[in-house]
């Protein structure tokens, strides 16, 4: 028995059937800083608007929102971590910090 949202595990066929579709960064609009990487494997006709909340303590901007057409995968870029993804309004909400320069 698991406890995770089954929604997630809708991808048509098994994970071979998965294509590398292409990768978006999603960058702060404020700050700039590099937040999430958006990772396309499938066509399909899911859409999903993704807004990404900048988290950094001397910013607390967010990212425009995006449109993501198919199944995808929400990762993190080398130089940040999730805190947070949420649904609010139709919309999904990424909070994501940026590692600064010089911090492991």
């Amino acid at each position: 028995m698991n406890d995770y949202n089954d929604d997630y595990d809708d991808f048509e066929g098994s994970a071979s059937d998965l294509e590398d579709l292409g990768h978006t960064i999603i960058d702060c609009a404020d700050c700039h800083s590099p937040l999430i990487d958006i990772w396309r494997v499938q066509e399909s006709e899911r859409r999903t608007d993704i807004k990404v909340i900048c988290d950094n303590p001397d910013c607390q901007g967010s990212s425009w929102k995006y449109l993501v057409e198919g199944e995808f995968y929400i990762g993190c870029t080398d130089k940040s971590r999730i805190v947070d993804i949420e649904e609010s309004d139709g919309m999904t909400l990424i909070h994501a910090v940026s590692q600064k320069e010089g911090e492991v």
